[in-house]
């Protein structure tokens, strides 16, 4: 990575910025909760959602470390938007309801990751075995 984004002049810190420019734009960009109030939920999820997604894929085909530090801040702008799940849960259900609620939420990911990683299973042993394998006849001599 050091080889492939290294602009010039070469700084040594680059890897510390991209790292830190996640954080200092997800703390920075905390307000976007309040957003879930203002904007129809079907909306803002998309728009949410979509960001994050394009943001992330884009880091796969940076060029150099000024424009990957731009996509983490980018991208710690589109994930400050998600911590207000929360919040919004709290629109629909009562108190002593919305820590089971949230636990569910945050429990999804797990499962989401379980679920992730046998399809990711599956793909690869479909890639590593041919799919149509000949069955060669048994001979009898």
């Amino acid at each position: 990575m050091e080889e492939d984004l290294q602009s010039r002049p070469p700084r040594e810190d680059y890897f510390e910025w991209a790292l830190r420019a996640f954080y200092i734009a997800y703390i920075t960009f905390e307000w976007l909760t309040l957003l879930w109030r203002l904007i129809p939920a079907h909306v803002y999820v998309s728009l949410i959602v979509l960001s994050w997604g394009i943001v992330a894929s884009l880091q796969a085909v940076v060029t150099s470390y000024p424009l990957l530090i731009a996509l983490r801040v980018l991208l710690g702008i589109g994930e400050a938007g998600f911590t207000g799940v929360p919040f919004y849960l709290s629109f629909f259900f009562k108190r002593r309801e919305l820590a089971f609620r949230t636990a569910l939420f945050i429990s999804g990911m797990f499962l989401e990751l379980e679920l992730d990683f046998y399809l990711t299973a599956l793909s690869v042993w479909h890639l590593i075995t041919p799919p149509f394998t000949p069955r060669l006849p048994h001979t009898t001599s």
